[in-house]
């Protein structure tokens, strides 16, 4: 009997650990496709703003998207607002942009993608040349993935430099 017991405990927790383990991320190796798919996704998005392209904007981004970027005090914003301000020349323009340092990690028919944007652009008429950390939420539903929240900041050894130059 106390062979038996020993028997069913480690059976138990040989499959709670086969759960949890099967429950938690995948770390997307670079040649994955999955991992080229959303790094294309990404960058196909920041294409569509540096373009004005309001549907290739809108086929990445959720219905229900949200947005807490760097110049929020923490309100989200939603999808409509987020295209329209991308779309309007007096309040963005981008010259341009990288995407580098893509960690993709992927839960069944979700995935979070972060990497790091190298930015230029103008924000309401002036400089806004940045390197953010982005961290994306994409879901997989309808044969594709797409954007559900974004949250962009600035990283901590650029944080002072960006008030600084917001403040001017």
């Amino acid at each position: 009997m106390k062979i038996f017991s020993i028997k069913l405990a480690l059976t138990l927790c040989l499959l709670i650990v086969t759960v949890t383990i099967s429950a938690q991320s995948t770390f997307l190796k670079e040649d994955t496709d999955a991992f080229v798919t959303l790094k294309e996704i990404s960058i196909a998005f920041f294409n569509a703003v540096q373009q004005r392209d309001s549907v290739g904007m809108s086929n990445v981004l959720a219905k229900e998207f949200t947005l807490t970027s760097s110049e929020s005090n923490g309100e989200l914003m939603g999808r409509t607002g987020y295209v329209r301000g991308s779309l309007n020349p007096d309040i963005l323009k981008v010259v341009s942009f990288r995407l580098y340092d893509f960690k993709i990690r992927t839960y069944d028919d979700m995935a979070i993608v972060q990497s790091r944007i190298d930015w230029k652009s103008e924000y309401f008429g002036q400089p806004w040349n940045a390197d953010f950390l982005i961290s994306d939420i994409f879901v997989y539903r309808d044969s594709r993935w797409q954007i559900v929240h974004r949250h962009s900041s600035y990283p901590a050894n650029y944080l002072e430099k960006a008030v600084e130059m917001r403040t001017r």
